[in-house]
């Protein structure tokens, strides 16, 4: 893991030591907050005419992409100027919803709202909530950083419900804007969409050419809006805590990374390997009945949360409930968000995941060993015991 991921973890007893106490704090925070607003998004390209954002603002039901080759070369471009436009102005607007989140974040730093940061490690409040405010715009790869890679941040803040309402929106945005991904995923998908885009995508983006398919989506949308665009930071989505929480806790998690592979691209994939392993395997698979199988292709590090709320579980109006159950499980790297009617009020206990303690590691529905030699290829647990 990185080095964001590995900082130093504060001992649980001086957890709360994190916090500001003091209005001098806030004062601190919106001073050194002038001079964040993020520099590295002013260096956004937003290469795509502002023209095709309005061909169909964000009407995903409207258009259809799954189409393309069953029309005629206007409508065919007509729709690849629109979904590229749409990527670029749902892009537009998480960008505004972020700015709007983070005027929330300071006001509420007004107020004597608490925030906490524990990786990357922060003592004091006004540096944790400029490490928060980082984290909700923070979609640019830094030197050095993996593609795959994103950022770690345990940390959480308590905002008022107008704070809460802007995060939900921001989330709500980074969902559009992932579906416009999905259908210039389909476009590239079909000969006529691919050719298309192809062509659109030289008009406006000469000088960096690129071998237009499917698996370059990312590259292609990165180029257009902001070369160091980390989509997968981008498209993340922010916890949100309805209820002032009794505790909330972090730990580690294993997930493996997987492909599902059909039966006979695995035959033509050991096909082409002329070794005595790709050998044995093929006689291997030969015997399988299963036409589907799972190829691990290795392991992502993430942290789960945990946030349990018995107390505002109790309190709530038995007739209109906010919570479902007393407890609530997260997946995510970013910061969590919840809810104080009053700033000033008992905040949450926290427990954070040290670096050396024992990772969950998430059921999966396939055989704990792979059954080729060559390959890491598992077995689906339900063919198996079918």
């Amino acid at each position: 893991m990185n080095n964001v991921n590995r900082c130093q973890v504060n001992e649980p007893s001086k957890t709360r030591s994190v916090y500001d106490d003091a209005e001098s704090e806030a004062a601190k925070f919106e001073s050194d907050y002038a001079d964040l607003l993020n520099a590295a998004d002013q260096k956004a390209l937003l290469a795509v005419p502002t023209d095709w954002e309005n061909l169909q603002q964000l009407a995903l039901p409207i258009l259809d992409m799954s189409e393309l080759d069953s029309l005629g070369s206007v409508e065919c471009k007509r729709r690849c100027q629109a979904v590229l436009g749409n990527i670029q102005h749902a892009y537009r607007l998480i960008r505004d919803q972020a700015q709007v989140v983070r005027d929330c974040v300071v006001k509420d730093a007004r107020l004597g709202h608490k925030a906490m940061m524990a990786r990357p490690v922060h003592q004091t409040g006004s540096h944790a909530r400029m490490s928060i405010l980082n984290a909700i715009s923070n979609w640019h790869y830094a030197d050095g950083q993996d593609e795959k890679e994103t950022l770690l941040y345990m940390g959480a803040i308590s905002g008022s419900r107008s704070t809460l309402k802007a995060v939900i929106e921001l989330n709500k945005r980074k969902t559009e804007f992932g579906a416009w991904l999905q259908h210039l995923k389909s476009a590239l998908g079909q000969e006529s969409g691919k050719e298309e885009l192809a062509k659109l995508y030289a008009v406006l983006m000469p000088e960096a050419p690129l071998n237009i398919r499917r698996k370059v989506a990312g590259n292609m949308v990165r180029e257009l809006l902001h070369k160091r665009l980390n989509i997968r930071q981008l498209t993340r989505q922010i916890p949100v805590v309805s209820v002032n929480p009794d505790k909330i806790s972090w730990r580690w998690s294993v997930t493996p990374s997987t492909l599902k592979i059909k039966k006979n691209e695995l035959i033509q994939l050991l096909g082409k390997r002329n070794d005595a392993a790709a050998h044995h395997d093929l006689k291997i698979l030969a015997n399988e009945k299963a036409e589907v199988y799972s190829w691990r292709k290795g392991e992502t590090y993430d942290s789960r949360i945990s946030v349990f709320c018995a107390t505002a579980f109790a309190k709530q109006d038995p007739l209109n409930p906010i919570l479902k159950n007393k407890s609530l499980g997260i997946k995510s790297r970013l910061p969590v968000f919840y809810y104080a009617e009053h700033p000033r009020e008992q905040i949450p206990t926290f427990q954070i995941a040290s670096d050396d303690e024992l990772r969950y590691q998430r059921s999966t529905k396939i055989e704990r060993d792979p059954f080729l030699i060559s390959l890491p290829i598992h077995r689906y647990v339900a063919d198996q015991s079918a």
